[in-house]
């Protein structure tokens, strides 16, 4: 076997991992966050504009009651822009608190878990492709 073909197939393999491990580590995260977490009714107050991918993005800002009854408004981290016309509807978003102190409120739960999913499978791919070049390779070998 030529060993020049070995060390893509290393770096393929690494990806691999890379890309398990991470995606494992986000979805136990994402998973602890629902479980500590409270959904709750905030309504959408106004858009923030946001630069990405060569174009404005509008992220919903929204305003909501935290369970001391203290008004809280932040940007509603979405994942990706939405379309200005909601102004004034009430939507469903998960508020956590992690152990510093520092808050998030999420939507769309099914797309953040996807997003890591994604992951997953393509170090499952990567690590399929990995191997099966391994093996082909290493049973032309005398």
């Amino acid at each position: 076997m030529k060993y020049m073909t070995l060390f893509p197939v290393l770096v393929l393999l690494t990806i691999a991992i890379v890309f398990i491990t991470v995606s494992i580590r986000y979805l136990k995260r994402l998973n602890r966050m629902i479980k500590k977490g409270t959904i709750i009714d905030a309504t959408i107050i106004d858009y923030v504009e946001h630069y990405m991918d060569d174009h404005f993005k509008y992220f919903p800002k929204v305003t909501f009651k935290n369970k001391k009854g203290k008004n809280i408004t932040t940007r509603l981290e979405t994942g990706y822009g939405a379309p200005k016309n909601n102004i004034g509807t009430t939507v469903k978003v998960l508020y956590t608190i992690d152990e510093s102190g520092h808050y998030d409120v999420l939507s769309s739960l099914r797309g953040w878990k996807w997003f890591g999913y994604s992951f997953m499978i393509l170090g499952i791919i990567s690590l399929i492709w990995g191997l099966w070049t391994l093996y082909v390779n290493y049973q032309s070998i005398p």
